[in-house]
């Protein structure tokens, strides 16, 4: 076997070795067998290229304890192009890839251990794997167990972003899952400048379900703390008491309770006077728009001496207020209007399902084991 020099083609059809040895007893004490570096403006260090002989690999490399091929460039270390680009695994099996993947750029597979992987990306500062696509997905995770898992120390585990989609999980059971075992951590974290920050939602169960304690009903923080207003763009029932927390003038906040009512009813305010023994009180409109013009109440408390008051007339914008015994003051009132809500129909006492009964109904979403992080590999000190 000859040396080979600059721009030498290696005609051989059988396997050409080439070994580095520079011990006098021939063993290798080199951190490399074959080195090569490009001083030059040249596109590749080393390029392989198969032009016969297709479905083995161009370059192929077998190591054990360091790595067979090593790539250390200031723009890509390793480049695949191919069916698959860029193979790595830890044994000879074939690959778990499914079929309806014809051309990959970087496939890893592993079927060792736990603490085996087919491909491990790291980094002090950036990334430790970078994914883009144009069309397709940028990073997709399949298995068994768990497609895709991220872990970090003092940030993120994953992180995906996207002009559609940043991270998109699909699973039997849970598309996307986070878990914070740390106290004041976050098991899932969703923040947008103009979108939606978090959003859930189910064509036959619940959109979003939110739980404080190890199960239902426990004692807990609370199930759902939100910062700013809330909107409900449907019905909305409580299994409780609904109460506003009001801060009183000894500093402390008291819990004030709604007025509750077997139908749906509105209600408004006022003062007038009597003038002469009568007097006519015209409905707000924006209040009489709201309410069925037919059937509403009038409730009256005179404010000041005379002898009694009553409704004499109720119509669609208005009512007549009298003074008793045909009395003639002035007397001044306060008055109480209630109308039933006109843009919905309410049942009255309209039967519910129990707290349990729903609680059953989403029972077997919630059967989701608590994820164990596995086990993280011991790293490697960084070879000089």
């Amino acid at each position: 076997m000859g040396d080979l020099s600059l721009e030498d083609f290696n005609t051989a059809t059988a396997s050409t070795v080439l070994a580095g040895r520079s011990e006098a007893d021939g063993s290798f004490n080199g951190d490399v067998v074959l080195a090569v570096e490009a001083q030059t403006l040249a596109d590749h260090a080393v390029a392989g290229i198969r032009t016969v002989g297709q479905g083995a690999p161009a370059l192929l490399g077998l190591g054990q304890g360091a790595p067979a091929l090593l790539g250390l460039s200031d723009n890509a270390g390793v480049v695949g192009v191919g069916t698959a680009g860029v193979i790595g695994r830890t044994d000879n099996k074939r690959s778990r890839l499914p079929p309806t993947f014809d051309n990959v750029g970087v496939l890893g597979s592993s079927f060792g251990d736990q603490l085996a992987a087919g491909m491990i990306g790291e980094s002090d500062v950036g990334y430790g794997v970078y994914a883009v696509t144009t069309a397709g997905t940028g990073v997709r995770g399949d298995s068994d167990n768990v497609g895709v898992m991220g872990s970090g120390l003092n940030r993120f585990g994953v992180v995906g972003q996207s002009l559609g989609s940043g991270v998109f999980g699909l699973g039997g059971t849970v598309g996307v899952r986070g878990q914070a075992d740390r106290p004041a951590c976050n098991g899932v974290w969703g923040s947008s400048d103009n979108g939606i920050g978090v959003l859930g939602t189910s064509l036959k169960n619940v959109g979003v379900y939110g739980q404080c304690g190890a199960r239902p009903r426990t004692p807990g923080v609370a199930a759902g703390f939100f910062v700013g207003p809330v909107i409900v763009v449907g019905s909305f029932t409580a299994y409780g008491a609904k109460s506003a927390a009001v801060p009183c003038d000894d500093g402390t906040y008291r819990l004030l309770y709604a007025v509750e009512s077997p139908e749906s009813w509105f209600e408004d305010f006022g003062d007038a006077q009597l003038e002469s023994g009568k007097a006519r009180v015209d409905l707000d409109p924006k209040f009489a728009s709201c309410i069925k013009a037919k059937g509403y109440h009038v409730f009256l408390t005179a404010c000041s001496d005379c002898n009694g008051l009553y409704v004499s007339r109720r119509d669609k914008t208005g009512f007549e207020v009298r003074e008793s015994q045909r009395g003639k003051s002035n007397a001044r009132f306060s008055f109480r209007i209630v109308g039933k809500r006109k843009d919905i129909s309410a049942e009255r006492f309209a039967s519910a399902p129990s707290s349990n009964d729903l609680l059953k109904a989403v029972e077997p979403s919630l059967k989701c084991e608590r994820f164990k992080m596995p086990e993280q590999p011991k790293r490697r000190k960084k070879r000089l």
